[in-house]
């Protein structure tokens, strides 16, 4: 019968000496009890060393497992934990929430943005280089600031797309002719092309969703739009 394999991290670590291997050897087989001989297979007498080693290893972790077993967790430190990691959240009525006005709003963004994401895929782009591009394209020469105060982003964020949309030819950044520091954005042809490319197909299914609405429609639905930009509702965070 072939010994088994096991790894060095099973093995308790022997201490070097001047003794030989054998001797090492010999004096871990002296130290084999009963329990570690009903283990052994037939086989080489490495075999036997490697398989006592990791019997006794496992044992030791069975008896560890075995002392903390059925041992409670304090209800302080369950409560402590609970408090730390749950934010405390208002008592709502659920008859009071719009579920099918929000979840028209979630799928109409969903396919809303599926069109220009297939254009992106290809360039090996994301979303956030589709609303930076986007911007730029509709503000040339709008400064960094301004743009991370669009976006709501942090510096490091926009920091790696704008650099990647830079490099591909894209955009283009020129300092201020006022300010020198400031860092001011301009498209690039390519990058004004691509913005047309990514808008044009939600273009397209904005009208189509307009179509038979009536001459106020679009008017409505901007609007509609500005005011759900408007925090109007009261926050966890307010009260």
């Amino acid at each position: 019968m072939k010994s088994a394999e096991f790894p060095r991290s099973f093995l308790f670590p022997v201490k070097a000496t001047q003794d030989s291997s054998c001797t090492r050897t010999r004096a871990i087989l002296s130290t084999a009890t009963e329990n570690d001989r009903g283990i052994l297979p037939s086989g080489r007498i490495f075999g036997y060393v490697y398989r006592i080693l990791a019997h006794r290893r496992l044992s030791a972790y069975d008896q560890t497992a075995a002392e903390y077993e059925g041992t409670a967790v304090p209800p302080q430190s369950l409560k402590t934990a609970a408090a730390r990691q749950t934010p405390a959240l208002p008592k709502v009525d659920d008859g009071k929430i719009d579920f099918d006005t929000i979840e028209a709003l979630f799928f109409a963004y969903r396919d809303f943005v599926s069109d220009p994401d297939v254009i992106l895929s290809k360039l090996e782009y994301g979303r956030a280089h589709h609303r930076v591009v986007y911007f730029v394209s509709r503000q040339p020469g709008m400064t960094v600031a301004d743009l991370l105060d669009t976006l709501q982003i942090t510096k490091q964020s926009l920091a790696r797309v704008l650099k990647q949309l830079i490099d591909d030819g894209y955009i283009r950044q020129m300092a201020g002719p006022e300010d020198r520091r400031q860092r001011r954005l301009y498209p690039t042809l390519t990058g004004r092309e691509l913005a047309l490319a990514l808008s044009e197909p939600q273009s397209r299914r904005i009208d189509r969703a307009l179509e038979g609405l009536g001459p106020d429609a679009r008017a409505c639905v901007r609007k509609f739009l500005a005011q759900m930009r408007s925090p109007t509702t009261t926050t966890v965070e307010d009260e």
